[in-house]
């Protein structure tokens, strides 16, 4: 049960005539370890002072869920270990929001160190792609996605990892066409999916690839060539079943 005794926080976040106010119960929004730790140092951090946050960079929208989630799981494990909770309910959670909002969500839980909102947010673009239309053209996410994630996420991001094995999975040439006025912009994403075709197919056109230099790492190619790479792995066309 929620603690209605608990004093809420006020949280400031966005700039300007962009900026919203949250009011969220301290004990929810110290689940996050980026606030219990600012909360607990009050005064010592510039967004934290007189008992307000502020959180001028992010996007209201995006913390909007966030704040949802802590007060839905909170709810939803009611003492119970969040290994109990099926992932089809971290699916149901984020099933409304778009490929954007999503990368948003898992880059901003990964800046407040909520390892488990920053993967669910993360996992959902792979479950929202698998929730298409049957027997549809499949919905991937596009340039603009892929670009914001790999610019704000480490190299063993969850998130990039995702990725990839959603356009392996489900990817094809015709989807991948979209992506071609902005190759330049994705050649670290088109790498990583490029060796991964290439590792996952056992033709041998790819056995060819995996002798070139490229793939071992000895050498950068351009995007272009890469992008070719993947277009003649991908298959032309490909539908949910």
């Amino acid at each position: 049960m929620l603690d209605f005794t608990c004093p809420a926080v006020e949280i400031t976040v966005g700039s300007n005539s962009a900026a919203t106010k949250f009011y969220v119960h301290r004990n929810i929004i110290c689940l996050s370890p980026y606030f219990e730790r600012i909360l607990a140092r009050e005064g010592m951090w510039k967004e934290c002072q007189n008992g307000q946050v502020s959180l001028q960079s992010a996007d209201p929208d995006i913390f909007r869920i966030y704040v949802n989630w802590l007060y839905f799981f909170h709810q939803r494990l009611a003492g119970r270990d969040d290994s109990s909770l099926n992932v089809d309910i971290h699916a149901d959670f984020f099933q409304k929001a778009n490929f954007l909002q999503l990368a948003q969500a898992h880059v901003l839980g990964d800046f407040f160190c909520d390892v488990k909102f920053a993967e669910a947010a993360a996992k959902a673009i792979e479950t929202n792609v698998k929730r298409g239309p049957k027997n549809c053209r499949i919905l991937l996410p596009g340039a603009e996605v892929i670009d914001y994630i790999y610019q704000n996420t480490e190299e063993t991001s969850v998130a990039r990892n995702t990725l990839v094995d959603v356009f392996v999975r489900y990817g094809s040439g015709q989807q991948l066409e979209k992506l071609k006025p902005a190759q330049d912009h994705l050649r670290e994403f088109l790498v990583n999916l490029a060796r991964d075709l290439v590792t996952k197919d056992l033709r041998s056109g790819s056995r060819e690839y995996r002798s070139q230099k490229w793939f071992n790492g000895q050498e950068e190619p351009s995007p272009q060539f890469l992008f070719g790479v993947v277009l003649d792995l991908l298959p032309d066309y490909k539908v949910l079943r």
